[in-house]
């Protein structure tokens, strides 16, 4: 429900991974936490970063006099008013937005969020294909394109993720450069 508009102070966070690698443990672990505020997996920044990949849209807003810088920054209002309004109504000063499927949109997040931090969770391929067939009860080639696709990428190619620009402040990172590191969780 929308409400007056709000501006946080604290700048937002998000949490990246593949399916089935720990997302949503890390989520509901921080969203106890008395400050920070992660609702479920919100996915409109997606749709939003695809209409900016779009042609005509880029055309129809160019013509509007929206140019990339002033869509991002249209965007990342939108966003803030609606993670921001869902942080204020739990009493909240930081929102969290855990959409695995924004690991695919890194380039426009750091664009967007210049100043956001990310947690990038990375599990074990064979982790993940275990828990896509649950645990061997379902068959792997029965999983269909999307999860059986991820799971084989990242078994043949090992999670190769690099993490994004920012990382580290919330956790700790591995190997001395920040901006080349792997976050483990």
């Amino acid at each position: 429900m929308p409400q007056e508009f709000v501006e946080l102070t604290e700048r937002p966070a998000f949490i990246l991974g593949l399916y089935r690698s720990g997302t949503t443990l890390l989520r509901r672990i921080l969203d106890s936490h008395t400050r920070l505020a992660c609702p479920s997996e919100t996915e409109f920044m997606a749709h939003l970063f695809a209409m900016m990949e779009d042609d005509r849209s880029v055309e129809g807003l160019r013509s509007a006099g929206y140019g990339q810088d002033a869509t991002r920054l249209q965007i990342r209002n939108f966003a803030d008013q609606t993670l921001g309004n869902y942080a204020l109504s739990r009493g909240k000063a930081r929102w969290i937005d855990k959409t695995p499927r924004y690991i695919r949109h890194l380039e426009q997040l750091q664009q967007v969020y210049p100043d956001a931090q990310f947690i990038v969770i990375y599990r074990h391929p064979l982790g993940q294909i275990h828990s896509y067939t649950k645990g061997g009860r379902v068959a792997f080639w029965d999983l269909g394109p999307v999860p059986g696709d991820v799971a084989l990428r990242s078994l043949r190619h090992g999670i190769g993720i690099k993490a994004p620009r920012n990382c580290g402040s919330l956790l700790e990172s591995e190997g001395s450069s920040r901006s080349n590191s792997r976050m483990r969780i």
